[in-house]
């Protein structure tokens, strides 16, 4: 199930599309695009790409990447997304534009690396109680 909090939604139509970047649709980026997901995210990552504001500014990336991105961001959005083509993803960037998928985009992936959202507006985020302890407990792989 994916995080609520970590999806970024893109209104298309009178539809509204939900875009996650969970670690399976970074891996789905990956085996279709056959590049290592980081780049993408050091790519949107850039400061140079936020607004005075800290909001996302659009990128400008290859629309076959844009296309693969917003593909794999539905894949981990939400059940809706889970069976989406290459090809709709394209007809949804025609639909929604340019502009408004890369916004999208660049919020789910800002979600995604704890850069967005309420939850890191001014805040750090707390270490579990319990994480010292679990640093300690040795794992065995069976």
């Amino acid at each position: 199930m994916t995080d609520t909090k970590k999806i970024a939604r893109l209104k298309v139509g009178g539809e509204t599309l939900a875009l996650a970047f969970t670690t399976n649709a970074q891996v789905e980026y990956e085996d279709e695009m056959s590049c290592d997901f980081s780049s993408v995210s050091d790519f949107f990552a850039n400061a140079s790409n936020r607004d005075a504001a800290g909001r996302a500014k659009p990128v400008k990336l290859s629309i076959r990447t844009m296309r693969a991105l917003l593909w794999a961001a539905l894949k981990g959005g939400d059940e809706a997304g889970k069976g989406v083509s290459m090809k709709r993803a394209g007809e949804i960037v025609d639909e929604a534009g340019y502009e408004s998928v890369m916004l999208a985009l660049s919020e789910a992936l800002a979600l995604a690396f704890g850069q967005g959202g309420d939850e890191s507006k001014g805040k750090a985020k707390a270490a579990p109680k319990d994480a010292e302890k679990a640093q300690e407990t040795p794992v065995s792989a069976s």
